[in-house]
């Protein structure tokens, strides 16, 4: 038995020039990109088995960008009131966007962050002063014991001081150093 027809999008011409212009930015974000592409074949007729092997994607990838298109129909009129190109094109890409995503939340600001990598800086040279290395478990009691964060794990100390570039680690030797 054929699955039943999928609902037809039907796009005005502000809609695919702006679509249009988001297919030809592939390189930026290739996921608009594919969405875009789905919604304009979608709109030319095409039914979802097809743009899915056009496109190399799961045929329910299609189906649930072509529904999220039409439950998007509230937020699209409200765009076509929007005179400013740039908003409008905008609005389109929130709607392509992916939605947040349920987990755990941020648990070290900006910051906390900073005042962890600036306590780094001067453990650091102090440790060195004296002759010691500092160890990611030795900065991660200091920043509790000067009241930066509540509890922090070595390995948030690790990927923090990681992240930032920080240049005064020893990656290979699990320690901190003077460099």
């Amino acid at each position: 038995m054929a699955s039943p027809l999928p609902t037809q999008i039907e796009l005005n011409e502000r809609q695919i020039s702006c679509l249009t212009q988001l297919t030809l930015q592939y390189h930026k974000d290739h996921r608009l990109y594919l969405r875009s592409q789905i919604l304009l074949l979608a709109h030319e007729g095409m039914n979802n088995s097809n743009i899915a092997e056009k496109l190399f994607l799961k045929r329910d990838t299609v189906a649930e960008w072509r529904k999220r298109w039409l439950k998007s129909q509230k937020s699209l009129n409200k765009l076509e009131q929007e005179i400013n190109p740039q908003a409008f094109r905008n609005g389109i890409i929130d709607i392509l966007s992916d939605k947040p995503r349920p987990g755990a939340p941020i648990k070290f600001t900006d910051k906390h962050v900073r005042d962890i990598l600036n306590l780094a800086n001067k453990l650091v040279e102090k440790y060195s002063r004296i002759g010691q290395e500092l160890t990611y478990k030795t900065l991660a009691e200091e920043a509790q014991k000067h009241g930066i964060v509540r509890n922090i794990s070595i390995s948030s100390i690790r990927r923090i001081l990681q992240q930032s570039g920080f240049r005064k680690i020893d990656l290979n030797r699990n320690h901190l150093m003077a460099v």
